[in-house]
C-alpha cells in the first residue's frame, strides 16, 4: 500500500514561512506583555516623578506643548528643585535671576519630549503622568509581538519567534520603564521597528521600503543620538544587499529627518553639533574621581548649576580630560567596570 505523504510540500513551507506569525501569537504577546505594564502602571498612576532625568523630560514636554519652544528648568521649576538640591548637595540655583520661560537647551535629543509634548497637547497638563505611562504600558508591550516579528524576519525558527516574544513580554526590567519619564520609551520600540524596516529594505528593494527604513532610523537618532555610529552600518549593508541606489537614499531619508535638529543646534550653540549635547556631561560622570564607572547622583548633579548649555559642555569636557590625564590608568580600569555595568543586571 502506497504511504501518504502528511507533510506539506517544499512551495507550501516556503509560502507559510513567508506569511510570518500568525496574528492570534501576536495578539496573544501584545496581552501577555500588557499585562504586567499596565498593572504596574496603575500601581504608580499618580505617583509623583524622579527630580532628575524625568523632570527635565516633563520640563521639556510642558514647555513645548505651551508653545514656548524647546526649553527647560523654568523659574518656577528651579523654585521646586532648590530646596532639594541645596539640602542634599549643596547647589544654589539663583532663582531670581532665572527666565520665567527658562532656557533653551541642546543637552537631551528632541525625540521623547515632543512624543510628551503630544500628549500634553492632546490630554492636558491635569493628568498628563497617568496618561503617559498609560500609553508607556501599550507601547511598551508592542515589544514582544515586534520581536517576533523580527526573529521571523531574521528565519529563526517558529519555537524561537514565541520564545523572543515571550521573553520581552516578561522581562521584568521593561515593566519597569512605562512607569518612568524615559526616552527609551520610545526609543527601544523604534529601534525594533527600524531593524525591521531595514531588513525588509534589504529583502525588497524599493522606494517605498528603503525611505521607510530611513523615516525609522531617523526618528530613533533623533531620540537618542547614541544610535548615530549604527547609521554608517546601515547604509553599508543596505549597499551590499540591494545596491548603491538604495543606500543613497537611505542616507538622504535620514539625513533629512536630522538635519533641521543639527542646524538648529549648530546655530544655538554658536559650532557644528549632533542632536543632543551631552558627551561632556557623560564623560564628566564617567571619569570623575568619586565615580565608579556607573551612574552616581552626587557626581552627575555638580554641573546642574550651569545653566549654559555651551558652558556646561566646555566645562565637562575639560574637567573629563583632566581627570583621564591625572590617572590614566584609573580611567581603564573605569572603562572596564563600565563594561561590567553594561552586562551586569540592572539594580536602579
Amino acid at each position: 500500500m502506497a504511504q501518504v505523504n502528511a507533510s506539506p510540500p517544499p512551495s507550501n513551507r516556503i509560502q507559510a514561512a513567508a506569511t510570518g506569525p500568525a496574528p492570534s501569537l501576536l495578539l496573544s504577546l501584545f496581552l501577555l506583555a500588557l499585562l504586567p505594564r499596565l498593572a504596574l502602571a496603575l500601581v504608580f498612576l499618580h505617583q509623583p516623578i524622579g527630580l532628575d532625568d524625568m523632570f527635565q523630560y516633563d520640563m521639556l514636554g510642558r514647555s513645548l506643548a505651551a508653545g514656548r519652544g524647546y526649553r527647560w528648568y523654568q523659574r518656577e521649576d528651579v523654585a521646586r528643585l532648590r530646596p532639594y538640591l541645596d539640602r542634599y548637595y549643596g547647589i544654589d540655583l539663583p532663582t531670581e535671576e532665572v527666565p520665567a520661560d527658562g532656557y533653551p537647551t541642546a543637552f537631551r535629543a528632541p525625540g521623547y519630549p515632543l512624543f510628551l509634548a503630544g500628549l500634553y497637547k492632546a490630554f492636558g497638563l491635569q493628568d498628563r503622568i497617568a496618561v503617559v505611562r498609560l500609553v508607556q504600558s501599550v507601547l511598551g508591550a508592542l515589544l514582544a509581538p515586534l520581536a517576533a516579528l523580527l526573529a521571523h524576519r531574521l528565519r529563526l525558527s517558529a519555537q524561537a519567534t514565541r520564545l523572543a516574544g515571550i521573553s520581552l513580554a516578561l522581562y521584568p526590567i521593561l515593566w519597569m520603564y512605562p512607569v518612568g519619564l524615559a526616552s527609551e520609551n520610545t526609543f527601544i520600540p523604534l529601534l525594533v521597528v527600524s531593524a525591521l524596516a531595514l531588513l525588509s529594505a534589504g529583502e525588497r528593494p524599493g522606494a517605498l521600503e528603503t525611505t521607510l527604513a530611513g523615516l525609522a532610523l531617523g526618528a530613533a537618532t533623533l531620540t537618542r543620538g547614541a544610535l548615530a555610529p549604527f547609521l554608517p552600518v546601515a547604509a553599508l549593508w543596505l549597499w551590499r544587499r540591494s545596491g548603491l541606489r538604495q543606500a543613497t537614499l537611505l542616507t538622504v531619508v535620514v539625513s533629512a529627518v536630522l538635519a533641521p535638529w543639527i542646524l538648529r543646534n549648530s546655530l544655538f550653540l554658536g559650532r557644528p553639533a549632533f542632536v543632543e549635547n551631552s558627551i561632556g556631561y557623560n564623560l564628566f560622570v564617567g571619569y570623575h574621581p568619586q565615580g565608579d564607572g556607573g551612574f552616581v547622583t552626587q557626581v552627575a548633579v555638580i554641573p546642574v548649576s550651569i545653566m549654559d548649555d555651551g558652558e556646561r559642555d566646555r566645562w565637562t569636557t575639560q574637567q573629563a580630560l583632566g581627570f583621564i590625564r591625572e590617572d590614566p590608568m584609573r580611567a581603564l580600569s573605569l572603562n572596564l567596570r563600565r563594561l561590567a555595568y553594561f552586562w551586569g543586571p540592572e539594580d536602579r
